[in-house]
């Protein structure tokens, strides 16, 4: 990504000057260094975040999660993820993340379960949350991920329809 990484780099320090336990700042600071591919000054920011406040779940489902795969920090990921589905089993996304690691972890036949639960929890709420763009979402990369490519690639159309050209679909569209 392009970004003038020098002046976020600059306001972000700034910030710390003014405010250095703020969880806002470690996160922004933890993002710009992610964009410049610094995925340890990342993380380093992102478990300051927490730390100092911020939400572990919200700050580790975006942020940390890629961080710790960029650095090939698998395992933290997969016991991360396997500790939230355990808290919300009945949560699509929970299952989902599980499987992501799993796979990441080159643990294919594991994920299945997680992917299948992932993918029935997802469809039932589907049928209560029709217009819900993050779940059609959710239903194609799982679907991909079980190699139903062509339902996935589906889902993605049926999301293209109810949803135009909104950003999030396009970039499911994309990865």
């Amino acid at each position: 990504a392009e970004g003038n990484y020098g002046l976020a780099s600059s306001q972000s320090a700034k910030a710390f000057t003014l405010d250095p336990r703020n969880p806002e700042t470690a996160v922004t600071a933890g993002v710009v260094a992610h964009f410049k591919e610094d995925f340890e000054t990342a993380l380093k920011q992102y478990n300051d975040a927490i730390s100092f406040g911020a939400s572990d779940s919200l700050v580790t489902i975006r942020y940390r999660l890629h961080a710790w795969g960029a650095l090939e920090m698998r395992k933290e990921a997969e016991e991360y993820c396997k500790k939230m589905q355990q808290r919300f089993p009945e949560d699509y996304r929970t299952n989902y993340w599980v499987a992501r690691a799993l796979q990441q972890e080159g643990q294919w036949d594991e994920s299945r379960p997680f992917l299948d639960k992932a993918l029935s929890l997802s469809e039932k709420l589907r049928v209560v949350k029709p217009d819900d763009l993050t779940l059609h979402g959710f239903i194609a990369i799982i679907k991909a991920r079980l190699a139903k490519l062509d339902d996935a690639q589906k889902e993605i159309e049926l999301a293209i329809q109810r949803h135009g050209s909104n950003p999030e679909i396009l970039f499911r569209r994309a990865n």
